[in-house]
């Protein structure tokens, strides 16, 4: 999958179909489908107003309702 800079961190879900990377330059988080072999969602970190440059994370289950909360954004 190509990639826009080098990735850092990886995370993967916990069936294996998901992977949370992060790209600190220019400071964002790509959701990728493993399935499918394609970047679904690119998340820009910001931090006031300035980009955040992401290095680890952990990756925990939330309630559906928050997600759903947040793709309508």
């Amino acid at each position: 999958i190509p990639l826009p800079a080098e990735p850092y961190w990886v995370c993967l879900s916990a069936d294996g179909t998901v992977a949370w990377v992060t790209i600190p330059k220019p400071g964002s988080v790509l959701t990728i489908d493993l399935q499918e072999d394609t970047v679904r969602r690119t998340t820009a970190l910001v931090e006031g107003d300035r980009v955040a440059t992401p290095k680890r994370m952990v990756v925990v289950r939330v309630p559906a309702r928050w997600v759903e909360g947040l793709e309508r954004r």
